[in-house]
């Protein structure tokens, strides 16, 4: 988890998201993590949440109206969903035509994640995943991107997470997406923050390598911190 977060300190949510998926699917090939669909790669990630911290979740949201605080506490069973098989396709008409699409997966966010506006990151990747219908008219995608996007969704329903929350402050109710990426890529921040402090007081204690210190279960790590502790009373 240590050289994962390393390798992710400066890289994109998606990216940050597809080296989760190492830890989360050591045994799946990697050229196979990144054509998941992003519903399916949200199942793998929550289920890696909880087998790591558990199951409840604590975070904290904003308020649109007033900018207070809110704090969210749930349950991880609260926030998933099914996600789609591999191989679906989404098929509907559109000015009169079948179209054809496939789910977008993190190669596709990949893609289009430097487009800084919402609306053409979204035709993008709408063209990357459209197949083709009847005539192969790409066109025909514009013509009904809201209801695309929308089909899209409900074929894949774990990549789209909404929370339905209330402000204690103003009571304004609001709907806040949860992001398990990043959720667990800050979760993660904070164990390894935690563990190179730990670290860092056993090398100038013992002057152990941080090898050495890692390769310590954390019964004998935290042993030997409780040790150094009780030597500088």
């Amino acid at each position: 988890m240590v050289e994962i977060w390393e390798r992710g300190t400066s890289s994109s949510a998606t990216a940050r998201g597809l080296l989760l998926m190492e830890i989360a699917l050591p045994g799946t090939a990697p050229e196979i993590r990144p054509r998941l669909s992003v519903g399916h790669r949200d199942s793998c990630l929550i289920d890696l949440r909880e087998r790591l911290f558990g199951s409840g979740v604590a975070a904290l949201s904003d308020c649109p109206s007033c900018g207070a605080p809110i704090a969210l506490d749930f349950d991880l069973d609260q926030v998933r969903a099914p996600h789609a098989a591999p191989g679906t396709v989404v098929e509907l008409a559109a000015g009169g035509r079948s179209v054809r699409f496939r789910l977008p997966d993190s190669e596709d966010l990949l893609a289009i994640e430097d487009e800084a506006d919402p609306g053409t990151a979204e035709r993008a990747l709408l063209r990357r995943c459209l197949l083709g219908g009847d005539d192969g008219d790409a066109p025909c995608a514009e013509a009904a991107l809201d209801r695309v996007s929308r089909a899209l969704a409900e074929a894949d329903p774990q990549a789209e997470l909404i929370l339905a929350i209330a402000c204690p402050e103003c009571g304004e109710g609001t709907d806040a997406p949860f992001d398990i990426v990043l959720q667990l890529w800050s979760e993660i921040e904070g164990w390894v923050g935690g563990l190179l402090e730990e670290v860092d007081r056993l090398a100038a204690r013992y002057g152990w390598s941080e090898r050495d210190i890692l390769a310590m279960s954390h019964a004998r790590r935290h042993a030997y911190l409780d040790l150094a502790e009780a030597g500088t009373r």
